[in-house]
């Protein structure tokens, strides 16, 4: 859902509050015993005994712990259920050509950025699940569907299904723990996100050394509307995806690592297939409007590599990370173009915290406060500010699809780790596109999210 101009700008301001309202009740709601007084001793009671749970006549047992779960007897059989919400407002406001070559750019705007549930599981030892669906605006997304098998001689783990190709550190690290409300420019435009195929994924060297390479049939986005047989009737092709990356520097205790990566996709297709096509776009680092900025627009390929360098650096609540894509394709009618674009940003933990890095995945995870929201005793969560760089160029040979430079600052505020408040300022500079006609325009975006997950 997006409300557009003559929307009035003060009911961001009441979003806003409200906003702030709930994410305050909601931080009471993962109590431990240090907080019994506090949110009083009958909600306390009923927490612990959903913690608790019920056992049913056939053994299963229903409980909540960081979500909701349910175990067979025995745990051969075991499930969680989680929810994700995003709730998204913003204003922007765009300069002459791009306020006429996008009319649904300019205003302010609210939507439901996430609805998301995940259920995944196991099935004995080995065996393993994952389900996700979105609502996203008024679209139904299927975000993964597949199993896969753990222990594998040499392979490590085996998943097949619908699934994210392993490719990009930013791709790869979860919504729920990117540092600003949307991806990079470079990172939407080149990263393949998900498909259908299969991957294998390992560990060496004590888990310090991430590997994860697959095939994959280029579906892309699989939603509501698509009939299921017809997606994979209409793939462009398929790819093959590998990275690899490691941490050569680690130290959990005083939250420093040092990682490194890199990630590479060949892309195969046929440009004598009608369907043989290729496109590279990204939005403007906001989905509050439904436009991209920059795009080469569909073009026939027969071919595709797409390189990424990753690095991540981090010292206790300092923290630096960047990529750098290339993207060369051969497509003899547009002058085999190649495109390419970079990130980098820090961020900062003015409460002291670290962010969280599953070394076993080679990505960051969800930050985690030393302290809830508590303003009667002084506790505020954890406050953490960043800024971010970003540029795109989709212009080479006939591809006309523009270049685009951001600048975006960020604060989250993170009231539990369940509970986060994010502000954006994004100032997107877009140049020398062909169509529709841009020559040199920015918007400004000004927009914030509440996040919450059961």
């Amino acid at each position: 859902m997006i409300i557009k101009k003559p929307f009035p700008r003060y009911h961001t301001s009441v979003f806003l509050g409200l906003v702030f309202v709930l994410s305050a009740l909601g931080s009471t709601v993962w109590a431990d015993s240090s907080t019994s007084s506090e949110v009083g001793p009958t909600f306390f009671a009923l927490w612990e005994k959903a913690q608790k749970g019920k056992t049913g006549k056939l053994g299963y047992h229903y409980y909540w712990d960081d979500g909701f779960r349910i175990d067979s007897p025995g745990k051969k059989l075991r499930i969680k259920m989680n929810l994700l919400i995003n709730l998204d407002a913003g204003y922007i406001d765009a300069e002459n050509d791009l306020d006429e070559a996008f009319s649904d750019l300019e205003g302010s705007h609210f939507e439901l950025r996430r609805l998301r549930l995940l259920v995944a599981g196991t099935v004995s030892d080995n065996m393993l699940f994952r389900v996700q669906f979105e609502f996203a605006g008024d679209e139904f997304d299927m975000k993964d569907f597949w199993y896969g098998f753990n222990g594998v001689p040499y392979l490590g783990s085996l998943l097949i299904g619908y699934l994210k190709e392993p490719f990009s550190l930013e791709e790869l690290t979860s919504s729920q723990s990117i540092t600003f409300m949307e991806r990079a420019l470079p990172t939407r435009a080149f990263a393949p996100a998900r498909n259908a195929g299969i991957k294998i994924r390992n560990t060496a060297l004590s888990d310090r050394l991430h590997w994860a390479g697959g095939a994959f049939l280029s579906i892309g986005d699989v939603k509501n509307e698509d009939d299921l047989f017809d997606v994979f009737s209409e793939a462009v092709g398929y790819d093959l995806t590998a990275r690899i990356g490691g941490i050569p520097w680690y130290s959990e205790e005083d939250g420093k690592l040092l990682h490194l990566g890199i990630s590479y996709s060949h892309l195969f297709r046929d440009d004598n297939e009608s369907d043989a096509r290729a496109r590279f776009s990204s939005r403007p680092e906001s989905f509050l409007p439904d436009e991209r900025l920059v795009d080469t627009g569909h073009f026939f390929i027969e071919s595709g590599d797409v390189t990424d360098l990753e690095l991540a650096m981090q010292s206790g609540p300092f923290s630096l990370q960047g990529e750098l894509f290339h993207a060369f394709t051969d497509a003899d009618k547009e002058g085999d173009p190649h495109f390419w674009g970079f990130y980098l940003y820090g961020s900062f933990f003015l409460t002291g915290e670290s962010r969280r890095y599953n070394i076993a995945r080679a990505t960051f995870t969800p930050e985690e406060p030393q302290h809830g929201f508590r303003p009667r005793k002084g506790r505020w969560g954890a406050w953490e500010i960043a800024f971010r760089y970003s540029y795109i160029d989709l212009n080479d040979e006939r591809i006309k699809g523009g270049k685009e430079r951001n600048i975006t600052v960020g604060l989250n505020i993170y009231l539990h780790r369940k509970v986060r408040l994010m502000f954006n300022y994004v100032n997107a500079r877009v140049e020398d596109r062909a169509e529709p006609g841009i020559h040199d325009d920015s918007a400004d975006i000004f927009q914030t999210r509440f996040q919450i997950t059961f």
